[in-house]
């Protein structure tokens, strides 16, 4: 009786073993791609192999890890194309924050100068932000001003 139970046990370890094989495998594919639900897909699959298999010390922590990176570049990617130099002291370093979902402005980020502190609500894809439902009008501001004088 405990042999067969061993036994089912151990079959049952290495097809646990042989699909985090195949989650690695995938994984480490993806690497390059940039496709983030797809890199997200793989992280989920990953740690739930790696969890099933009983956590082995494989790496897959590491592997985890890179895809997490991964997937945290490829999202601040179309905020570090679209930044200039700060608008107040023309600093080019900036500390971005998550994206942020506000529930009636979309996905959004804080940027913030590293030189001067200056802090900016930031939209990557301005098309997202529905203006026509939140500001009732839209004006030009005269030539060699801001909105704060």
């Amino acid at each position: 009786m405990f042999e067969r139970f061993r036994k089912e046990h151990a079959e049952r370890l290495a097809q646990r073993t042989e699909r985090l094989a195949a989650a690695r495998a995938t994984a480490k594919h993806l690497l390059d791609h940039d496709d983030i639900p797809q890199l997200a897909t793989a992280l989920r699959t990953l740690k739930a192999a790696w969890a099933d298999a009983q956590h082995p010390s494989d790496g897959t922590q590491q592997l985890c890890s890179q895809l997490r990176d991964r997937i945290d570049v490829l999202k601040r990617r179309p905020y570090e194309q679209a930044l200039r130099p700060c608008t107040q002291c023309g600093g080019r370093d900036f500390r971005i924050s998550d994206e942020r979902n506000l529930e009636f402005f979309g996905d959004l980020r804080l940027v913030v100068c590293e030189s001067c502190g200056l802090t900016q609500i930031f939209w990557a894809d301005l098309g997202k932000l529905d203006s026509s439902r939140y500001f009732s009008t839209t004006f030009r501001v005269p030539e060699g001003g801001g909105p704060f004088r």
